[in-house]
């Protein structure tokens, strides 16, 4: 018989109603470290505690999947498959929004191609083995050194009788001329940059087929999306060399996630080591699965990347109560934040403004705040959570994925009801969170 796993849909259905995992627990007479278990997908739903869910949460695990993943998966699979298939969209319900897109036709161009190749990258783990490997065996067999990379790569770029040249164009970061083979690179960028941007270039000149293949198997439907997640793995592969993949992980672990350390060892920025640290799940030798985020001064989610399964919302702003926010306003320093998010998962946060300053006196700056974060479990392996008192949960700060996304009912920073819910206004009754729902 096929194990039943269905941690997403009982974590959806207790957040619904606005219950704590210890008081699902309760309901459900089992202790609340089972029941995490159960909603991380650790362990299998018993016949006994499906019903229990059924009675108690009002939740159906039998009830029929989508009718149009049920297609696909109907169309000629072995049994054996078709089990192992049914596991997978319980494990990672996003496998079948994928299939579902795919059903479909056509799109219209108005689709979101960044936020399907978002869900994509989710899918692959935010890790694309192929292209890790490949950046990795070019940086051991041509002897690349961390502290002349740029200089190195340029070399490299002449067995394809490609020439680098520095041009004094403040808007140019790199520009590639394929008839005369010459690379034109921004003299205002700094040797890391530099080395960066010929990554990038270097993997259309070794490896385009690669590449290609990559994305045709990828299937997107938007518009515009084939060559945004071709761009996507040219930073991905050009992040891959600069930091290669065992070298990287074992030096992480050996100085356990500092990130100013890792910056210095591989001569990258603080936002290049954040990403790369999110990337490292190849099968078999994972690091910590760390999410990444990008924010913006107006809380935009710019990038996101989540190895670790930490949702971030589609709609509106992240969180004001995530550090991310109060990273802007305080340059220069890591923040480190304990958080309970209202699946009841506790995470360390980690947060640090980025200002990437205009190339000539008076180009205004790009500001943002680069996070990661992990599940406080892994905290005794990461130097930022030494001395704290992870036992206690008066320290952490309680955060949603958004208020469109959020159910805490008394958040004093809370912005909008969630989707879905009615406005409860009372002219005789004013409470200090004034927006109620029902």
């Amino acid at each position: 018989m096929t194990q039943r796993f269905a941690g997403h849909d009982i974590r959806q259905a207790r957040q619904l109603i606005g219950l704590t995992q210890r008081a699902l627990a309760e309901r459900l007479g089992i202790s609340a470290a089972y029941l995490n278990q159960i909603e991380s997908n650790q362990r299998p739903v018993s016949n006994r505690m499906a019903e229990r869910l059924r009675q108690r949460l009002g939740l159906d695990l039998n009830s029929a999947p989508n009718p149009a993943v049920e297609q696909w998966l109907a169309q000629g699979l072995p049994s054996e498959a078709r089990d192992r298939a049914i596991r997978a969209l319980q494990i990672c319900p996003e496998i079948g929004d994928w299939l579902v897109r795919q059903s479909q036709p056509s799109r219209p161009a108005e689709q979101d191609a960044y936020g399907e190749i978002g869900d994509w990258f989710y899918l692959q783990d935010n890790h694309i083995d192929a292209l890790d490997r490949a950046a990795e065996d070019v940086f051991r067999n041509a002897g690349f050194r961390v502290t002349e990379l740029d200089r190195d790569l340029e070399a490299y770029l002449r067995r394809f009788g490609v020439q680098v040249e520095l041009v004094d164009d403040p808007s140019l970061a790199r520009g590639y001329d394929a008839e005369h083979k010459r690379v034109c690179l921004g003299r205002w960028l700094a040797p890391a940059q530099r080395a960066f941007q010929l990554a990038q270039q270097l993997m259309w000149l070794e490896f385009p087929d690669l590449a290609d293949r990559i994305v045709a198997s990828a299937q997107l439907s938007s518009a515009g999306s084939d060559q945004v997640l071709r761009i996507g793995l040219a930073n991905y592969f050009a992040g891959a060399l600069l930091m290669p993949y065992e070298d990287f992980l074992a030096a992480a672990q050996t100085e356990r996630y500092d990130l100013e350390r890792l910056q210095r060892l591989f001569q990258c920025s603080f936002e290049s080591v954040c990403h790369r640290l999110s990337t490292l799940q190849r099968p078999g030798n994972k690091g910590i699965p760390f999410y990444f985020v990008r924010v913006d001064a107006a809380g935009q989610i710019m990038k996101r990347q989540s190895p670790a399964g930490f949702h971030f919302a589609r709609q509106g702003g992240a969180c004001p109560l995530w550090n991310v926010h109060e990273a802007l306003t305080r340059p220069d320093q890591i923040l480190i934040q304990r958080v309970r998010t209202p699946d009841d998962r506790r995470l360390l946060c980690l947060a640090q403004a980025v200002i990437k300053p205009g190339p000539r006196h008076g180009d205004p700056a790009r500001r943002f705040a680069v996070g990661i974060g992990c599940e406080t479990r892994f905290a005794d392996q990461i130097v930022y959570a030494d001395g704290l008192d992870l036992l206690q949960s008066s320290g952490e700060t309680e955060i949603g994925p958004g208020c469109r996304h959020c159910l805490r009912p008394n958040c004093p920073q809370r912005a909008f009801p969630p989707l879905g819910h009615r406005l409860d206004a009372d002219v005789n009754r004013r409470d200090r969170v004034p927006l109620r729902w029902g």
